[in-house]
């Protein structure tokens, strides 16, 4: 059985070595008490200089607690979160003609 450290490190391991070339989000926030933002925040620029910095969307809020950000901020989750889903769509499609409003975010809030 493997201890939380053990776990902890596996976790941090498979980011680190996830080699897919896709645009990648990351919600998180500096008052969060079980990541280290410290260690987040190192890893994300080893994610931009590897992916580029175009397709490593980050977003701190600051003050939300661990996997609360849409509790506290519901408006700008959502908003980070469809401009990022845009992004990707985009992405995705290359050079076809889509515009922000050809897709959108239903939220049940």
């Amino acid at each position: 059985v493997k201890t939380v450290k053990q776990r902890f490190g596996d976790f941090w391991s498979g980011l680190r070595d996830n080699s897919a070339d896709v645009p990648q989000l990351y919600l998180y926030s500096e008052c969060d008490k079980l990541a280290a933002v410290d260690q987040l925040e190192k890893f994300l620029l080893f994610r931009e200089r590897i992916l580029g910095k175009e397709n490593v969307w980050k977003h701190n809020f600051l003050d939300s607690d661990h996997c609360c950000h849409l509790l506290k901020y519901p408006e700008e989750y959502g908003r980070i979160v469809k401009q990022f889903l845009s992004f990707c769509i985009t992405k995705s499609c290359g050079m076809c003609n889509h515009s922000e409003n050809d897709f959108s975010v239903r939220s049940k809030l």
